[in-house]
């Protein structure tokens, strides 16, 4: 779901209630099939996977995962709020991949 830098992402607790993990983005991406997961049936654990996909895609691009940083967005902040605070320029040339705090 595409979510501005400096926009409060949408209310997502219904999404997260029902086992869905919401990925935010910054930038307008074709929007991912919604597809029962195949592995890890609890949410905490699919949002571990994602961060560490993109930890390994850092050092490997040729995993198939997109090298991206993931940050944890709690309720009220923004992505960039968020991403400044773990440490990422929100502005460098990366893709940043927000999950909201309630997921983890």
């Amino acid at each position: 779901m595409a979510c501005g830098l400096d926009d409060l992402p949408p209310d997502l607790s219904s999404a997260v209630a029902a086992g869905c993990l919401p990925l935010l983005v910054a930038h307008d991406v074709p929007a991912a099939p919604l597809v029962p997961p195949q592995a890890q049936a609890k949410l905490d654990e699919r949002a571990a996977h994602i961060v560490w996909l993109s930890g390994a895609a850092l050092s490997d691009p040729l995993r198939g995962f997109p090298a991206c940083r993931v940050v944890r967005i709690a309720q009220g902040q923004t992505m960039r709020q968020a991403a400044v605070s773990a440490g990422v320029d929100p502005d460098a040339d990366r893709l940043i991949v927000g999950i909201p705090a309630a997921c983890f």
